[in-house]
């Protein structure tokens, strides 16, 4: 049998502005912890099986994935993305120049390594082949500001997320 018997804490609240404080008691009993425990248990292994044979995370839903990535380019959080946040972004997988002292050329392997949005090694040669414009097999500032021009129906010199999310499910997200 478990006890059930109550537990009191008290808790201190100040409040800084009247410079007081009052004591407000909580209780508890061991059966709400043993709850909250197991809550926390279920939610433990509902996590792992979401994790598949091969130790990765399950894929993102589209919807999310190009939710993350808009917010990871938008580096000055204003809700639009202009051509130097493109280049920001994607100037960082540019690993042999990481002083930005050459112009931007990232090549397929670069790519692989930086893009961290759940895609299969297949779905992120895709996405570069997507991306690289000219098929040279890098992905350099042309590929990236045609990328931009492409994606900005509006020609406003931003993208704002609608036209974000349309460029990426019908152009780099295609074959999903």
């Amino acid at each position: 049998m478990i006890n059930t018997r109550t537990h009191i804490r008290y808790i201190k609240i100040i409040n800084p502005a009247r410079r007081s404080s009052i004591l407000v008691s909580h209780q508890t009993t061991i059966r709400n912890n043993l709850k909250m425990f197991a809550a926390f248990a279920l939610i433990s292994m509902v996590g792992a099986a979401s994790i598949n044979h091969h130790a990765h995370p399950l894929p993102l839903n589209l919807e999310v994935k190009i939710g993350q990535i808009f917010h990871d380019m938008d580096t000055d959080k204003n809700f639009f993305i202009s051509t130097t946040e493109i280049s920001l972004f994607f100037g960082v997988y540019d690993l042999d120049n990481l002083d930005g002292s050459k112009a931007v050329s990232i090549d397929l392997n670069e790519f692989k390594q930086g893009w961290d949005y759940g895609d299969s090694d297949a779905q992120k040669e895709h996405i570069f082949q997507q991306m690289d414009s000219n098929k040279n097999g890098a992905l350099t500032e042309i590929d990236l500001i045609t990328v931009f021009a492409t994606a900005d129906k509006n020609t406003n010199g931003v993208l704002d997320f609608g036209e974000f999310d349309s460029y990426m499910r019908t152009v780099i997200y295609n074959n999903v």
